[in-house]
C-alpha cells in the first residue's frame, strides 16, 4: 500500500509532510482526525495593513498619542509613510532566507517553513522570521500547535508563554475535513487574521508554534479546534503584556468566515 493510500485509510492526508520531508507532530481529533491548523496564506495587502499595526503600536510604545488618525495635519498623517518601511522589513527578512520572489507573489507556510511574525523585543515591536514548529525529542518532528487550554501548564510552552508570545501574519488559513476536502477561512469579510502564538529564541532554537481553541461553529463542521486568533485592536497587549495572557486565552474570540477560494495578490505597492 502506497503511503497517500494508508494516509487516506487512517483519516491523515498527504499535506502531513512539508516540502522537506518533516514529520508534523500535531492535535489530532479524538479518535485519530485531521491535523490542526497546518497552512496558512500571506499575501501583500496583509503586509501593508501589519505594517501600519506595527508604526501605531510603536508610537504608543513610545507614549505618543495615536488617538488622531483622521486628519491630514496629524503627526500620524505625516508618518503614516512607515507602513512602507514596516512592510520592506518583512520583505528584506524574506531575502535573506532566498523568498523574497515567492513572498512578493504571495506564499503559503506550513510547519517546518520559516515564517514572518510580530513580536515585541523589549524595546519595540518588530518583524521577525521563525521557523513553525518546535523541534520534538525526535529527529525532524515539530511541535507546531499548543492547545491554549493546557500550555501555560506544559514545561514545552510555558516559559514562551510567560515571555515570549507572537503573532503570525495571514491572509487566510486553511483546513482539511476526514473527506480530506479544503476549506479556507478569514475574518469578517475577507479580512486578514493574527494568530496567536508562542515562539523560543537562540542560534539554533529560533522557531514559534501556533495555540489552538475549541471551534466556533463556523469551524466545527471542518475540525474540533482553531488557531487562536487575536482582535487587531488588541493584538500589541498580547506581545507586550503577560499579566493579560490568561484573559486571551479563555475568549471570546474573533469570528471566522468559511471560503473556497482565495485570491493571491502581489507586493507591487512594495516595489
Amino acid at each position: 500500500m502506497t503511503e497517500a493510500a494508508e494516509a487516506k485509510k487512517d483519516g491523515r492526508h498527504e499535506r502531513r509532510k512539508d516540502t522537506a520531508g518533516v514529520k508534523w507532530d500535531c492535535e489530532r481529533m479524538r479518535g485519530g482526525g485531521m491535523p490542526m491548523c497546518g497552512r496558512y496564506y500571506l499575501n501583500g495587502e496583509t503586509v501593508r495593513e501589519i505594517g501600519e499595526l506595527l508604526a501605531l503600536w510603536n508610537r504608543r510604545a513610545g507614549g505618543k498619542d495615536c488617538s488622531n488618525t483622521g486628519g491630514e495635519t496629524s503627526g500620524w498623517e505625516k508618518e503614516r509613510g512607515l507602513w512602507k518601511k514596516r512592510g520592506r522589513e518583512i520583505l528584506k527578512a524574506a531575502a535573506e532566507t532566498g523568498r523574497k520572489a515567492q513572498m512578493e507573489a504571495g506564499e503559503e507556510f506550513c510547519p517546518g517553513r520559516t515564517a514572518p511574525v510580530l513580536v515585541w523585543n523589549g524595546e519595540e515591536f518588530a518583524v521577525e522570521e521563525k521557523r513553525w514548529g518546535f523541534s520534538g525529542r525526535e529527529k525532524n518532528r515539530l511541535l507546531f500547535n499548543a492547545r491554549a487550554e493546557t500550555a501555560m501548564k506544559k514545561p514545552s510552552f510555558r516559559g514562551c508563554m510567560e515571555a515570549r508570545r507572537c503573532l503570525a501574519l495571514a491572509s487566510c488559513f486553511y483546513e482539511w475535513n476526514l473527506a480530506g476536502e479544503r476549506f479556507t477561512f478569514t475574518g469578517p469579510a475577507g479580512e486578514s487574521l493574527l494568530l496567536a502564538g508562542c515562539y523560543q529564541a537562540g542560534e539554533e532554537r529560533d522557531e514559534f508554534a501556533i495555540l489552538t481553541v475549541g471551534a466556533d461553529q463556523t469551524m466545527l463542521p471542518v475540525h474540533e479546534r482553531m488557531p487562536l486568533i487575536i482582535e487587531k485592536s488588541r493584538a500589541w497587549e498580547w506581545l507586550k503584556d503577560g499579566r493579560k495572557t490568561a484573559g486571551f486565552l479563555e475568549g471570546p474570540f474573533p469570528e471566522i468566515e468559511k471560503k473556497t477560494e482565495y485570491e493571491q495578490l502581489s507586493f507591487s505597492f512594495l516595489q
